[in-house]
């Protein structure tokens, strides 16, 4: 015969009311479940706003580059720099906010 675990009514109603916590807006808490997912939506969010703005700074170079005529990409080598700092100060920014 299996063994048969002896509970209180009590600690069943206890285990219940642990299990289905809320938050002070009437919410249930879902705890440390969803954090994850979060944290990867929202790193995932920083690289592809970083990409971009580097990429969009770049084709920018190019254009201003064609435009010129000249034989040194001078505007594409300024327009990666500029996109790779601004893409850095955003991520730097994101990084420090709770």
């Amino acid at each position: 015969m299996a063994k048969r675990e002896n509970r209180s009514a009590t600690s069943i109603v206890t285990n219940c009311r642990q299990e289905n916590t809320t938050d002070n807006n009437g919410k249930k808490d879902r705890g440390e479940a969803r954090k994850p997912l979060n944290d990867w939506v929202k790193y995932s969010t920083l690289g592809m706003e970083m990409a971009v703005v580097v990429a969009a700074f770049v084709v920018g170079g190019v254009m201003l580059d064609r435009r010129a005529a000249m034989r040194f990409p001078l505007f594409t080598l300024m327009g990666t720099a500029l996109g790779l700092t601004i893409g850095m100060i955003r991520l730097v920014r994101a990084g420090k906010l709770p």
